[in-house]
């Protein structure tokens, strides 16, 4: 048996706007749009492994040093091993202070600022390195330290214990900074009794935040030296005017409050201002296993729900807190950030840190994701023989093959499988894991070898089908093997023997990948498919009405396609076909011989047929001629045409049909109009008032259950649909995008569409859709198909998925052709108890033909430990999986249910888990308190902007309702939280900031408050983006940027509406960093983004920009994000109560 080298090339999604992109992506031919795209491949792209699917392109900074590598000249105590000098004491250097402003009841109330309060910011010199990166995780050296304030010193000057958060003294404060995490406008906590005296201000911070402090005394020692060393909670608690602290339960450990006074606001609890706000780890997790978003949490001991931890012994001096078992944990980002200065839009509080009197919410002190990116981190999936808990989906990792399969195939929401149904209910969290198992890999990433094991076939267990694995057990000798999934023992093969080591592995464990690597590719043998594989097919359907003509689509389509046909992949073996559509169906035959294409017209659409049953698609090379000359005299061919209706569904039904007779293939269609004759017609179903959240959106559910019935044959045939609208109005997509989803195709749409603006980014979202990494369709059973089956350990099985794919059979997903942007979400539940200890198993296989033709079996195999504790399970909880998994729960719920409903089921499941963590995890805390666990503690932010997202507002147009639905559905992981909450980011300071600075500028809040009317911003959110400009921007920025004096509509000629903004490429510095900017946001997102510049005065793209500002309250009675974090607190206190 041999084994076979890695994959091949390492592809790269390229994202070209008409010029070279310098970007860290595959070398490979570009091509485009007449006069867009040059021929020439952009300099930058990094190479792949050779023989295997494209890669996520390559992150700037060099080489990887492995965890515990030191880079050469770097201090010791540095555990990242990147050589940057240590940051002097007492905070970085000039930097600048921040007022705060403080918010009451989610108003914008505005106070003085205090002389001296403020957040120091990132200075424009030399930035200081980041974050100490703890087991699990290391920082790939070379890259340049993103300057977040406030990191933690190196591990050897690192005090043991959990870190405290103090604020500078305030002028008239009266003494030293007192420990806890407190708002600008809270007065200064008092030490503990007994406590030892705090220290000064003015020395480097211990933690995540930019605020100065000293490192707390070491743990251990009196009681009043452990109360000064805990970090208090922030916490506004609801109560009378008079401070009390959170008492100390007798012998047991600091609780939440503990050690100091707590300010109180006034009113009454459940008013709107009654908000109490605090973070916490939980009872029965150590502070080592999640460190919070830039500082380490508290530390709280003990195992038993709703009870107060037991006493804990305290810790000899210089020991660090113990991490609990079976899991390590690597750093998260901060969850606390305190933006920049800046101007407020109007509604903003003007900042301004408050007195010790005052009882404000302050919105800077409520979590926010991290604004300042982090480098690029080295993530082993395994340390020390168990799980690493994944980083946040945004972050920039190198996966490190340890056994078990990496977060971009494989993510679980609980990286704690609880160990019984009951506990698992008590969390009211779902058991959810997505599968995208052709994710894009980092170059950096070890790469997936490929596994021969010759005309024997694949090792399995005879019993569950569970294919061989690392976690296999192996006795007598290696002669029997024990399945890890269903525990029965079998007689090993007889060319699979291999003697057992000492500690009973396998002596050649480490030189078969199989055994060693979570993800490997199996070469799958004859007896895995009925007769060879198919070759790679595409069918082209083109709309050539008037409505397509005169905009400008048809051209377009034909131009775009001509540019990507030497990039089909298959080689010699890739078949394509031509056909065009108007009110009547065009066929077009290309065999080889003929001097030019002839045309068949099918002229009953309601009936429709194929002209050229069994000859409808033609070998690429052996017609590229007439294929090229085709595609160029179909402009000219329709150029006057002036037929207005069409027969898009018929076409799309004549397109199945020819495709059925073959081995199938993809569709490419291209419409611009909603098909109103023939078969499978449409009606206009957007008339009428706008929904409100009380009405069924019966809308959104197919017109025509014919679309439903095709699109069901199509993929019983292995025909995968993907839609591409070009249009100006409404065309249905809810209905079309039943044929997406159902087989696994994808959704484009460009609406209004304008050549000038969108070609660029309609030519490269086809160019990708072809050369993405892809599984074609393969045979097995009685029809074609690719097929994937996730099997689970004893004890667990899959309730249900939720995603693109068409279900044959109870137990296998069957994917017509499925690719790396494609992902299923898969719900889990117990049947049984789980083992007392040790850990579960998830396998996820995927029996696929590649492009090239060969038949691959892709295996992803994931371990996760078992816990018997609540507090672990929050505390291993993934937000990025657990949002992703709301998006496409609700949003496959939508047709044919109320908006409100939607998205009150979206709110009530973050309540419940909140409220279950509050009940079984801080029952000791002040009722007065919203706690949310450390893993979770963005939840309330990003629910409140899934409520917000499009598919889930009430002015939204259908269309747009639809696209967001399909959207959230197939998306994975790194996909949908962008898309639920953007990035806004400031374009007019670019040329302010040092020249070492990384391309993507902190992030902003979502919000109207960081807009300066003189400023320009970028919001994006992975799918499309947006370029603002302020109503003063100068007018020598607009010249600058756009090449006009001002960003205002120019005056309409006639009645048409003003034309889109361009954004031009011009010879200027800020220019120019705009546009290397939006390169790299296409880079990291994989995705070209059609840019729309938003400018003042603009009816249609203004209300769009606004209502993607999630943080804000909308006019369809959206609230704000203080608002919801009150709501959340009353609903939970209810539930107590």
């Amino acid at each position: 048996m041999g084994r076979v080298g890695s994959q091949g090339p390492n592809l790269a999604k390229e994202h070209l706007p008409g010029h070279q992109l310098a970007t860290q992506m595959q070398q490979m031919k570009l091509s485009g749009p007449p006069g867009a795209l040059p021929a020439a491949a952009p300099a930058g792209f990094r190479p792949g492994m050779p023989g295997g699917p494209p890669q996520r392109p390559a992150l700037p900074g060099g080489p990887v040093v492995p965890l515990g590598a030191r880079a050469p000249g770097a201090p010791i105590g540095h555990p990242s091993g990147v050589g940057m000098p240590p940051r002097p004491a007492g905070g970085m250097p000039g930097a600048p202070t921040s007022a705060i402003g403080s918010m009451a009841n989610g108003l914008g109330s505005t106070a003085p600022a205090a002389a001296g309060a403020g957040i120091p910011q990132r200075p424009a010199g030399p930035l200081p390195r980041g974050p100490p990166l703890p087991q699990g995780v290391s920082q790939a050296p070379g890259l340049r330290p993103t300057g977040m304030p406030g990191t933690l010193p190196p591990a050897a000057a690192r005090p043991p214990g959990p870190f405290s958060m103090q604020q500078p003294v305030q002028p008239g404060a009266g003494g030293p900074p007192k420990p806890g995490l407190m708002p600008a406008g809270m007065p200064a906590p008092v030490a503990a009794p007994g406590a030892a005296p705090l220290p000064p201000p003015g020395v480097r911070p211990a933690s995540g935040f930019s605020t100065p402090t000293k490192r707390p005394p070491a743990m251990g020692g009196p009681p009043g030296a452990a109360a000064a060393a805990s970090p208090p909670p922030f916490s506004l608690r609801v109560g009378s005017n008079t401070p009390s602290p959170v008492k100390r339960p007798p012998g047991g450990p600091m609780l939440a409050g503990s050690g100091f006074q707590q300010q109180h606001l006034a009113g009454a609890p459940g008013q709107l201002g009654g908000l109490g706000y605090l973070q916490q780890a939980g009872p029965g997790m150590a502070s080592g296993l999640r460190p919070p978003y830039g500082m380490p949490p508290p530390t709280a001991a003990g195992g038993i729900p709703g009870l107060p931890p037991p006493p804990q012994p305290p810790a000899a001096p210089g020991m660090v807190p113990p991490m609990a078992p079976g899991m390590m944990q690597p750093p998260q980002p901060p969850g606390m950030h305190h933006p920049p200065p800046g101007p407020m839009g109007p509604g903003g509080s003007g900042g301004g840190g408050s007195s010790s009197s005052s009882s404000k919410i302050d919105p800077s002190q409520i979590p926010r994701p991290l604004a300042v990116p982090l480098p690029t981190q080295v993530f082993e999936t395994r340390r020390e023989n168990t799980h690493t808990v994944p980083l946040p989906a945004e972050m920039a990792i190198v996966v490190k093959d340890r056994g078990s399969a990496g977060p971009r195939y494989l993510r679980s929401l609980l990286n704690m499988v609880p160990h019984t149904a009951d506990i698992l209910k008590h969390t009211c969290l779902p058991f959810v894991v997505m599968v995208n198992p052709l994710a894009l890999p980092d170059p950096g990433d070890d790469p997936i070898e490929v596994v021969d094991f010759g005309e024997s076939g694949p090792v399995r267990c005879p019993r569950c089908k569970a294919y061989v694995n690392p976690y296999f057990r192996w006795q007598d000798g290696g002669r029997k093997m024990q399945c890890n999934f269903c525990n029965a023992t079998s007689e090993t093969p007889p060319d699979y023997v291999c003697h057992l080591g000492p500690d009973g592995q396998r002596r050649d464990k480490f030189e078969r990948p199989e055994l060693s690597k979570g993800s490997v590719e199996l070469v799958a043998t004859k007896e895995y498919m009925v007769r060879p594989p198919m070759s790679p097919v595409h069918f082209f359907l083109i709309d050539v009405s008037h409505p397509a003509v005169s905009t400008g689509a048809t051209a377009a389509v034909c131009s775009s396609i001509a540019k990507i046909l030497q990039e089909l992949p298959g080689g010699d073996r890739t078949e394509v076909c031509i056909a065009t559509f108007d009110s009547t169906i065009h066929f077009y035959s290309l065999r080889p011989g003929q001097s030019q294409p002839h045309m068949l017209v099918v002229p009953d659409v309601t009936d429709v047929y194929c002209p050229l049953a069994g000859n409808v698609v033609v070998n690429l090379q052996q017609s590229l001629g007439l294929v090229e000359a085709l595609l160029d005299s179909i402009p000219r061919m329709f150029a006057s045409t002036q037929v207005m209706e069409t027969c898009a569904g018929a076409a799309l039904r004549s397109a199945i049909e020819a495709l059925k007779g073959g081995a199938g293939g993809k569709v490419h269609a291209f419409i611009s109009s909603l098909p109103r004759r023939g078969v499978l017609s449409l009606r206009q179903r957007d008339l009428g008032r706008p929904p409100t959240d009380r009405d069924n959106m019966e809308s959104l559910l197919p017109e025509n259950k014919d679309f439903q019935a095709l699109a069901l044959d199509a993929a019983e045939h292995q025909v995968c649909v993907d839609a591409f609208f070009l249009t100006q109005g409404y065309v249905d997509v809810a209905t079309f995008s039943v044929l997406t989803t159902t087989t696994c195709g994808s959704l484009y749409h460009y609406s209004p569409f304008e050549a000038a603006v969108d070609s660029d980014a309609f030519h490269n979202d086809l160019r990708w859709n072809v050369i993405r990494p892809q599984a074609s369709c393969l045979l097995a059973g009685k029809g074609l198909e690719a097929v994937g089956r996730l099997r689970a350990s004893q004890g667990l099985t899959v309730d249900k998925y939720i995603g693109p794919y068409y279900k044959r059979t109870l137990t296998d997903l069957n994917f017509p052709a499925i690719s790396s942007d494609h992902c299923v979400a898969a719900k889990l539940v117990h049947e049984d108890k789980l083992p007392e200890s040790g850990e579960i198993y998830l396998q996820f296989a995927l029996l696929y033909t590649t492009t090239g033709g060969e038949r691959r079996i892709r295996l992803h195999t994931l371990a996760l430990p078992i816990t018997h504790s609540l507090g672990t399970t929050f505390r291993g909880a993934d937000l990025d999986t657990y949002m992703a998994y709301m998006a496409k729960k609700v949003a496959s719920q939508i047709p044919g249910h109320a908006l409100g409903a939607c998205k009150e089921a979206i709110t009530k499941s973050a309540t419940d888990a909140l409220h279950a963590y509050r009940k079984q995890c801080a029952s000791a805390s002040s009722s007065g308190q919203l706690i949310l666990p450390e893993a979770l503690k963005l939840l309330p932010l990003y629910t409140l902007a899934l409520t917000k997202a499009p598919c889930f507002r009430v002015d939204s147009k259908l269309d747009t309702r639809a696209l967001w639905m399909a959207r959230l559905i197939a998306a994975p992981v790194p996909s949908i939280v962008p898309a639920i909450y953007p990035r806004l980011l400031a374009v007019h300071t670019l040329l302010d900031r040092p020249e070492n600075a990384p391309l993507v500028p902190d992030k902003l809040w979502v919000s109207a408050e960081r807009l300066d009317s003189e400023g320009v911003y970028l919001l994006e959110n992975g799918f499309e983006a947006f370029l603002y400009f302020g109503r003063a921007v100068p007018a020598d920025v607009c010249l600058a940027i756009l090449g006009l004096p001002s960003a205002e509509a120019p005056a309409a000629a006639g009645p048409e509406p003003p034309r889109p903004l361009v954004l031009p490429r011009l010879d200027n510095p800020l220019n120019q960093k705009i546009h290397q900017l939006l390169d790299e946001i296409r880079r990291q997102r994989c995705n070209y983004m059609r840019l729309r510049v938003v400018r003042r005065g603009d009816p249609l793209l203004d209300g769009v920009f606004f209502s993607a500002l999630a943080e804000d309250r909308t006019p369809s009675g959206g609230m704000s994000y203080v608002e919801f974090l009150c709501f959340l607190h009353r609903q939970i206190q209810n539930k107590l109560s």
